[in-house]
């Protein structure tokens, strides 16, 4: 579909021209695979791991791969949307980590997964480091005045800790 000029037109076009795309959302899409007909779910915005909580985690994070926010930054743009300690907690002990290139698979009790990149962080003078083998994530959770809670990843362990307001982390929202 596009439009020529002033008159809209549908029909084929060549491989190599180029059109704008406009996807729609579906619940199930059908596909079949060997002559066997079956329903998979299209990928969706926030992921069910089968924690206890019943909280949902977001299946990429904020601004991309290499986006860091400091931690005043992420409270005012994604406020009660920022996990909690507790939350990451609970993705800590509930889930099963796999090291993998750029970070890890994070599969819940129930077999869905999410994907931790290990994106870095920038510490307060802006200088990103650590690109590719280190993941920091904040939580909500401040720990007094200049301190907050968050979950970092770096040469195969993984823990969550304390760190000033002003270090540029990921961000991974929750529902």
């Amino acid at each position: 579909f596009y439009y020529p000029g002033s008159d809209a037109y549908i029909g084929p076009s060549s491989r190599c021209s180029s059109h704008s795309v406009c996807l729609v959302k579906s619940q199930v899409e059908s596909v079949n695979h060997n002559e066997t007909h079956r329903a998979v779910p299209l990928p969706q915005s926030y992921v069910d791991l089968g924690l206890p909580s019943g909280t949902l985690w977001k299946n990429s994070n904020e601004g991309g791969d290499n986006a860091h926010y400091a931690y005043d930054e992420a409270k005012r743009y994604f406020g009660s949307k920022l996990p909690t300690k507790t939350q990451w907690e609970e993705l800590k002990e509930k889930c099963n980590w796999s090291l993998i290139d750029g970070g890890y698979k994070v599969t819940g009790p129930n077999g869905n997964y999410i994907i931790l990149t290990a994106a870095g962080r920038h510490f307060c003078d802006r200088k990103v480091c650590d690109m590719h083998k280190y993941g920091g994530y904040w939580s909500s959770t401040p720990k007094g005045s200049d301190f907050a809670w968050f979950l970092y990843f770096k040469w195969g362990s993984i823990d969550i800790d304390s760190n000033v307001h002003c270090y540029g982390l990921s961000v991974r929202l929750v529902q």
